[in-house]
């Protein structure tokens, strides 16, 4: 009886180890299959929606033809086109102010791009026209410094 108890507790040890070892194997392939840098993930995510949404559908005489992350610069692009009466040289230049609000604003508010924001990323809007793609008729680019909410005073 002795050396029943005895075999059937030592094997309960090894069988706790090895759970406990395959558990820890188990977490930390997970971890480690599961990490994926910020650029990592700017550079998927840009090209999925890339893939799957674009050319998106014009709204507001605005169509997004592509996003690109691009990792060395840490900028992450947004190629659109202009259309109908916004494609218009003059239109853009009178309303230049208003869309650099605009977009800013829209940038601060997003909650889909938080992540890339708190890494400093800087956001470029290149605006092509519909009738002259090889006319930019809008560039704006975003750092840390204009998207970040200025801190209250205390």
């Amino acid at each position: 009886m002795i050396i029943f108890v005895t075999l059937h507790t030592y094997l309960y040890i090894i069988y706790s180890v090895m759970k406990r070892v395959l558990i820890i194997i188990m977490l930390a392939m997970t971890l480690a299959a599961c990490h994926e840098s910020i650029e990592d993930r700017a550079e998927r995510e840009a090209r999925e929606f890339t893939r799957r949404f674009c050319p998106t559908p014009t709204k507001d005489y605005i169509r997004t033809d592509s996003i690109v992350f691009r990792r060395a610069t840490r900028e992450y692009i947004y190629y659109c086109t202009i259309t109908d009466e916004m494609d218009n040289v003059e239109v853009i230049d009178r309303n230049r102010q208003y869309i650099h609000n605009h977009l800013l604003e829209g940038l601060r508010q997003s909650t889909d791009i938080m992540a890339y924001k708190q890494a400093g990323f800087i956001f470029v809007y290149e605006c092509k026209s519909d009738q002259n793609p090889d006319l930019t008729l809008y560039h704006d680019s975003f750092g840390p410094d204009d998207y970040r909410e200025p801190k209250p005073e205390q």
